[in-house]
């Protein structure tokens, strides 16, 4: 079908039978090759993880079909080259086997990376859900790599804002106890000196009131021996001044009492205040403290997971340089003597370095595996020249 629609656009263009023929046949191989790729292609369909044989014939066919379609574009800038509707007929060829090709190749490429989609869809929803446990303590989410975060990781950052809000919500808890009982008591405090402040008031009025009922009673008693004794007269109003300024005295002296309480009343009113306020200083700077501990957890994961992204980056570097070199070993290998590739083979398993062991135990059989691989070299080496 694909070469009767190439004659027809050739057919179309009303070229000379000599440029037709030459785009026909130029062309013609290229349709035969896609349809060979299309036959092969529409029988992959990749519909579960564990089908790496189909993903990796799907790599093949779109690799074949994108070399397909640069030589077809390469046939394409030759042929145009001889004039201009020699041209429209190669690019109306081209176009043809360009619609024929893309699609296929963008599925097969769909095919190809399965395991890549599914793996970002399962980190965009652990990291959705991630998100969604720390949504009650975290405001932005986002600065986090959820999706990319080592399980144990992340508990850990969970269980930092679980407690930070613990903490937080206990020292709230703890103020406002304090304020309340703070409150209570100046309450009972205030009432404590109403009561005293009536009481005095009370006392001073019962006192005046007898004050003035004995004045009353001395004036009486007055005007009654005024006229039977104008002699003790003087000597009365002696005594009376007396009194009165025995009365006076004591007045003042429970004025000046009541007012050294008062005025310690006040000093002591003073002294909770400040203390008060010293209380609500400190837990200030607790709560400061807090929230500094929090920035300093915070940094220390950042630091942790962009060392270990690091060591990632380089060690997957030296595992690339690594095969790179293995790949090229084996294949200057295979094109050389059987002893010369016995020795390329010794010297590519000499150049694999020991890893880097976490215990001790692990240290004492990495000694043990150098040493007998030590031992297979001086054999190995024997064994080649032996040949």
């Amino acid at each position: 079908m694909e070469n009767t629609q190439l004659a027809k656009v050739v057919q179309d263009a009303g070229l000379e039978l000599e440029s037709a023929n030459a785009i026909s046949s130029a062309f013609s191989p290229l349709f035969d090759a896609a349809e060979r790729w299309r036959i092969q292609a529409q029988a992959i369909q990749v519909t579960d993880a564990g089908q790496t044989r189909e993903m990796k014939l799907a790599r093949e066919c779109r690799l074949g079909f994108r070399e397909l379609r640069i030589n077809a574009d390469k046939v394409r800038k030759r042929l145009k080259e001889e004039s201009l509707r020699r041209g429209r007929a190669i690019d109306g060829a081209y176009n043809l086997l360009e619609f024929l090709i893309v699609p296929i190749e963008t599925h097969l490429k769909e095919q190809e990376q399965f395991i890549e989609r599914l793996e970002a869809q399962r980190k965009a929803n652990l990291a959705a859900a991630r998100a969604e446990l720390l949504r009650p303590y975290c405001a932005d989410t986002t600065i986090y790599p959820l999706g990319d975060m080592a399980e144990p990781m992340f508990d850990q950052l969970l269980q930092g804002f679980k407690l930070a809000a613990e903490h937080k919500a206990a020292e709230e808890k703890k103020r406002k106890d304090e304020e309340a009982a703070r409150i209570a008591a100046q309450a009972e405090e205030e009432r404590r000196i109403r009561e005293e402040n009536e009481r005095f008031r009370a006392e001073a009025a019962k006192a005046e009131a007898d004050r003035l009922a004995r004045e009353e009673q001395a004036r009486a008693e007055l005007e009654a021996e005024r006229q039977r004794a104008r002699q003790a007269a003087e000597q009365l109003r002696q005594e009376h001044a007396a009194q009165l300024a025995k009365e006076a005295a004591e007045r003042d002296k429970e004025r000046r009492a009541a007012q050294e309480q008062a005025e310690n009343l006040a000093r002591e009113t003073a002294q909770r205040e400040q203390e008060r306020i010293a209380r609500e200083a400190k837990l200030a700077a607790e709560k400061a403290a807090a929230e500094e501990v929090a920035r300093k957890a915070k940094r220390k994961i950042d630091e942790f997971e962009a060392k270990r992204k690091r060591a990632e980056a380089a060690e997957k570097r030296r595992l690339e340089k690594l095969a790179a070199e293995e790949k090229a070993a084996a294949e200057k290998a295979a094109a050389a003597p059987d002893k010369e590739k016995l020795m390329v083979y010794l010297s590519a398993l000499k150049a694999v370095p020991i890893p880097t062991m976490a215990t001790e135990a692990g240290y004492v059989a990495a000694d043990e595996i150098k040493g007998q691989l030590e031992q297979f070299d001086l054999w190995a080496e024997f064994r080649i020249e032996a040949l």
